[in-house]
């Protein structure tokens, strides 16, 4: 945590959990989440940090990218899945693609990237670029 004068490192939850984080995202300087190993998801409330239990569909899904923009946090899991938080409400879009990539954006002009992911080799390693127009995600090609 940056304080405006030194970095200081804070944990998150318990330890209970592995703790290995990948990409973290503010909305606000007490709106802040992170993502992780395990389905791990965080948030910090200017205070502390707190682990939350998030359901993913598999046990080893990491989460590979998170975006947190005008009040709307968005989670994408190395399996394909992106997870939309609005409000209370948890919502998902399945885009058959492997994300490697951070967000950019807000919420309703979203960009990530990622890598193909399918049942051909040569899919695996195809680049590819999503877009979120506040309704809907589309392949991008660039």
């Amino acid at each position: 945590h940056w304080d405006g004068e030194r970095w200081t490192q804070l944990s998150a939850g318990d330890g209970s959990r592995i703790n290995h984080f990948y990409d973290v995202s503010g909305c606000t300087p007490d709106d802040v989440w992170a993502g992780g190993a395990y389905g791990h998801l965080a948030h910090w409330d200017g205070s502390e940090w707190t682990e939350l239990d998030f359901d993913v569909p598999t046990i080893n899904a990491q989460i590979v990218g998170v975006q947190c923009s005008e009040g709307t946090l968005r989670v994408a899991e190395e399996e394909g899945t992106i997870y939309t938080r609005a409000g209370d409400t948890w919502s998902s879009d399945e885009t058959g693609a492997r994300y490697v990539g951070a967000f950019d954006g807000n919420a309703d002009d979203t960009w990530t990237v990622g890598r193909g992911f399918g049942g051909d080799p040569s899919d695996r390693e195809s680049a590819l670029i999503w877009h979120w127009d506040g309704t809907t995600w589309t392949e991008s090609n660039g």
